[in-house]
């Protein structure tokens, strides 16, 4: 039965490739690359030669394009090596509608592990680590955006996104907004490589510091902390919500409180709503 390997490759440091990783490309005949340029470069260095395989790209905008041609060498009992830019594929990256179909023809499927940027940013953030939630990347529509950051500032553990340079400082100045700017934040960049950056503070120092945005920036976001949001027992803030709403609609009275107490909106209406 043919094989489709998800080969994890670097974020950044080429050292960061295993050795299986490695001698699966040397063995596969058909690989799929993100972008085949970049993976040119992987290749080179490697001395992963070209010369017998057939190399294509598979990219967000043309995924379910090119399953067809993927399950056709897998039915014709090649086996075949997924890549994404950088890191694991289908973490923030293409390759998830391929692994259903590829599953769906009852071919194998393996991972070849390796880095991936969530997890190296997450383990040396110095915030909780033991129960956390990726988000990857935000919805570009601001309404959608705002939606999920109210969700990620009211859950009980460690929140985990991706962001592009051009968008930081309004992720942040947004999550600021919605979170408190006092909440703790860890923002990391260029992860791996020669110029790795580091902060650890709150979401107010982290606008602060943010000048000239390069690379692309992982955030681990602090989770919510009624303790720290210094609510008031559920009984008092659903009577003063009660007495809120005598004269506001109700989002406007969960408005008021969250604004008041530090509180997501999110986790005011778990409080207050009356059944």
């Amino acid at each position: 039965m043919a094989t489709l390997y998800l080969v994890s490759t670097p974020i950044g440091n080429l050292g960061d490739i295993s050795q299986r990783a490695i001698e699966t490309l040397k063995n596969v005949h058909y690989i799929a690359c993100e972008d085949t340029r970049r993976s040119s470069h992987l290749f080179n260095h490697f001395d992963i030669s070209l010369k017998e395989k057939t190399v294509t790209s598979l990219f967000g905008e043309n995924e379910r394009s090119k399953i067809p041609k993927v399950l056709e060498w897998l039915d014709g009992g090649s086996d075949v090596a997924l890549l994404s830019d950088a890191g694991t594929p289908l973490i923030s990256d293409p390759g998830e509608k391929l692994v259903e179909k590829v599953l769906e023809g009852s071919h194998n499927v393996i991972s070849i592990p390796g880095p991936t940027a969530l997890i190296s940013a997450l383990v040396i953030s110095g915030i909780d680590a033991s129960q956390f939630f990726f988000e990857g990347f935000l919805p570009r529509k601001a309404s959608d955006r705002k939606k999920r950051m109210e969700f990620l500032a009211s859950l009980p553990y460690t929140s985990i996104l991706y962001e592009a340079p051009h968008r930081i400082l309004k992720t942040l100045e947004e999550l600021g907004l919605i979170c408190g700017e006092d909440r703790k934040i860890a923002v990391t960049r260029e992860l791996t490589k020669v110029h790795e950056e580091v902060f650890r503070g709150t979401i107010g120092e982290a606008i602060k510091l943010i000048e000239i945005p390069k690379g692309e920036y992982v955030l681990i976001l602090e989770k919510f902390s009624a303790e720290r949001a210094s609510l008031p027992e559920a009984s008092e803030l659903k009577e003063i919500y009660l007495k809120l709403v005598k004269d506001l609609d109700p989002k406007e009275a969960v408005e008021v409180l969250s604004k008041e107490y530090g509180a997501t909106r999110r986790q005011i209406y778990s409080i207050v709503r009356v059944k």
